[in-house]
């Protein structure tokens, strides 16, 4: 028992590993320097000051960072004579072999390796815990959100759309505030919070229709300059829709040769924006962002099949996920005609959900991205998509 609570305190709490060259904060605790250094460069880029991990205290600029190598001397020494092991049997959801998980996304239900930790959404929101199978536990059963609260009327644990309800419960019975109490099981979350009012809570609020998370949804025009010969782009240039015969487009340097797409217009190099986008549930089609410099022919010009684009796929009644040619299947089938694209450029996130009852999340792709972002669709089989 003595040596698994010394073994634990040479763990750097961000990799979750032995420390690597281990350095201290002011606040007195330790990191590896290449944890901390990554965490704070994630901070500057989300426009926040640089804090602790562990303790969350915050500092007015980026602080010295002192070696400490009487830790170092320490991890060096059980790296040696206890080669790291793998004893919780979970394994990284994105590897492709069997690599043991560091930490669990209770927002993304998935295990991440050491290097996938250090690559995953540092938000708030995804909410990182020891390597564990029983993630959908910590869910609330009707919202799928993080359970954060403890309702003391009711004697459980509530996530962020309960305590909603419950609130707006109470205001129409007329009780009284102190009748009912929330005891903070952990602080409810200002940035899940506010995510959850964007994509639940938009069509209420009607005194600022089409204003959620502070800003207007965006209004998305396609380029008719980038429509496959396949295509037609119809209503306000809005609407893109698969004719299946040779068009007769005007041979642009920008236009999709041999794939049934289209970009948008419009553009994205910094910011947070969301759209919402309609769908038929028939057919097959994919909604997502690509960069300008896509490529035009050939099967990399594909959405999804290159690096330069993120895609949602809806085809044979499921969803997929596609980037840089990886393909991933989700467990979500689709009930909705309805689908929201949020993203956060600087953060480096592009989340989808499916606007069914409740509203799903669906998948979110965490990425450094390095050119403007077009909104970008495909279509197929007499299929069309309105933005």
């Amino acid at each position: 028992m003595a040596y698994v609570a010394v073994r634990a305190e040479l763990n750097c709490s961000v990799c979750m590993e032995i420390y690597t060259g281990p350095v201290t904060l002011p606040c007195g605790h330790n990191f590896c320097q290449r944890c901390i250094e990554i965490t704070w460069d994630t901070q500057v880029e989300m426009e926040e000051s640089p804090s602790c991990p562990e303790c969350r205290k915050r500092f007015g600029r980026r602080p010295e960072l002192r070696r400490n190598q009487t830790l170092h001397n320490i991890a060096l020494g059980l790296r040696a004579t206890h080669p790291p092991q793998d004893g919780t049997g979970i394994y990284c959801t994105y590897c492709d072999s069997p690599v043991p998980a560091a930490k669990s996304c209770l927002l993304c239900e998935a295990s991440l390796c050491a290097q996938h930790v250090t690559m995953h959404s540092k938000a708030k929101e995804h909410i990182l815990t020891a390597p564990t199978t029983s993630l959908g536990n910590r869910k609330c059963p009707a919202h799928r959100k993080l359970l954060e609260s403890y309702c003391c009327d009711d004697g459980t644990c509530i996530c962020v759309s309960c305590h909603l309800e419950r609130d707006s419960g109470r205001s129409e019975e007329g009780d009284d505030e102190e009748d009912r109490e929330l005891s903070p099981a952990v602080s409810l979350d200002e940035n899940l919070i506010l995510v959850t009012l964007m994509i639940g809570l938009e069509g209420i609020v009607a005194d600022v229709k089409g204003k959620v998370y502070g800003q207007e949804a965006t209004e998305m025009f396609l380029d008719m300059n980038t429509a496959g010969q396949l295509v037609d782009i119809a209503g306000d240039n809005d609407t893109v829709a698969y004719i299946g015969t040779e068009q007769g487009h005007p041979e642009v340097p920008q236009r999709f040769k041999d794939h049934p797409q289209v970009l948008s217009t419009n553009s994205f190099s910094s910011g947070r924006h969301y759209w919402n986008i309609e769908v038929t549930m028939t057919g097959d089609w994919g909604v997502g962002v690509a960069y300008p410099s896509i490529a035009r022919e050939g099967a990399e010009s594909l959405l999804g099949n290159n690096n330069k684009s993120w895609v949602l796929y809806k085809t044979d009644d499921e969803y997929s996920v596609r980037h840089d040619s990886q393909h991933a299947i989700l467990p979500n089938a689709p009930l909705s005609e309805g689908i929201k694209i949020s993203l956060d450029y600087e953060a480096g996130r592009l989340s989808f959900y499916e606007l069914s009852e409740p509203i799903r999340h669906l998948h979110t792709f965490t990425a450094s991205f390095t050119e403007p972002l077009h909104a970008a669709y495909w279509v197929w089989d007499c299929v069309w998509v309105r933005t």
